[in-house]
């Protein structure tokens, strides 16, 4: 598949709507000859340095596709990290929660029941 049609795939794929639009700024300034590494470099703060330079490094060695592969990896294991740490951080929290939650379902049954033991006066 040439890179100006994957470009325009990916840019039609991509949810985040700055992301998107790099991407296909990327496309048009590969279309007009640039290196791809040069079109993703047009858009500040939108990819990462590491994966620009990467990308470069795959053009000029003529291993873009294995390049593409390895920045695939690296960010689905950086996902993978930060989708276990939100969860250590969000299962007290969520702990918590139900906690309270089952507390207040106990006492709302509870207190009716010893306010009426409360009213029985003894003979």
């Amino acid at each position: 598949m040439p890179i100006n049609q994957a470009l325009d795939y990916s840019g039609d794929v991509v949810l985040q709507k700055k992301t998107a639009n790099a991407i296909k700024k990327s496309a048009e300034a590969v279309g007009e000859g640039a290196s791809l590494a040069d079109g993703l470099r047009k858009s500040k703060n939108v990819f990462p340095t590491s994966m620009i330079r990467i990308t470069e490094v795959g053009e000029k060695s003529g291993s873009l596709e294995q390049s593409m592969s390895t920045l695939a990896e690296k960010f689905n294991k950086d996902i993978d990290e930060n989708l276990k740490t939100i969860t250590v951080v969000l299962e007290p929290v969520l702990l918590i929660i139900i906690g309270i939650f089952v507390g207040s379902i106990m006492l709302s049954i509870i207190a009716p029941i010893y306010k009426l033991i409360g009213e029985i006066t003894p003979r």
